[in-house]
């Protein structure tokens, strides 16, 4: 059977254990123990070391991604906006190419009937101005194609962006990642509802400011 000591040791290496799997990172465990529990203690002061060196980023990174993937978005949302209006435009003038043709054709009808021979260089002139410019505005419109390229890139950034936020978030909630206090069962119930809610937000592609702000000031993160 252990000695006292050794019942000591085992049993602050179990709180050790149940305070960081509440958010409490540092907390040393500093007894000694024999054997296999001598390597479960070292292991579990590693871990806990460990934590504590990832917690800065995951605050600092958890403060930042909401903002790219805004940023992202709204970055999507401009491009295709100005591109729609610009095709928009484009097909008009286009229509107005048309428009214009059609009364150089009639113009060049009524010229050669009356035997306007200098009338007829200045309308095929402008029949071949129209041409060109036509020829300019389709090469715009399929230059333009590019957005949708460049904006499925984009949303897959943001789909990644969103994943990688939701795990963030998942992370604090699962681990507190608030130094020196404990959760309770109220609590614990809380960061469960949270994932749940964290889950359906994410399939929806919907993760909310006001969720995040709730799961970074259950951790304690308030903003910078």
């Amino acid at each position: 059977m252990p000695d006292e000591k050794e019942s000591h040791g085992i049993k602050e290496l179990v709180e050790v254990a149940r305070a960081m799997s509440e958010g409490d990172f540092y907390r040393e465990l500093s007894v000694t123990v024999k054997g296999e529990l001598s390597q479960l203690a070292e292991y579990i002061n590693k871990t806990r070391m460990s934590l504590q060196h990832l917690e800065p980023s995951v605050r600092e990174t958890t403060k930042n991604i909401p903002m790219a993937s805004q940023q992202l978005s709204d970055v999507t949302r401009a491009t295709e906006e100005a591109t729609h209006k610009v095709l928009s435009l484009t097909e008009e003038i286009l229509d107005e190419q048309e428009s214009l043709g059609k009364h150089l054709a009639a113009a060049r009808g009524a010229a050669s009937a009356s035997s306007s021979d200098g009338l007829l260089p200045a309308l095929d002139a402008i029949d071949a101005a129209t041409d060109r410019t036509k020829g300019k505005l389709i090469e715009i419109m399929t230059n333009l194609s590019f957005q949708d390229l460049t904006g499925q890139k984009i949303k897959k950034i943001v789909a990644l962006v969103q994943e990688v936020e939701a795990k963030i978030l998942e992370l604090i909630l699962s681990f507190g990642l608030r130094p020196g206090e404990h959760a309770d069962d109220a609590d614990r119930q809380k960061r469960v509802e949270m994932i749940g809610q964290l889950h359906d937000a994410y399939l929806k592609s919907e993760i909310k400011q006001d969720l995040v702000d709730d799961i970074l000031k259950s951790a304690g993160i308030g903003a910078s």
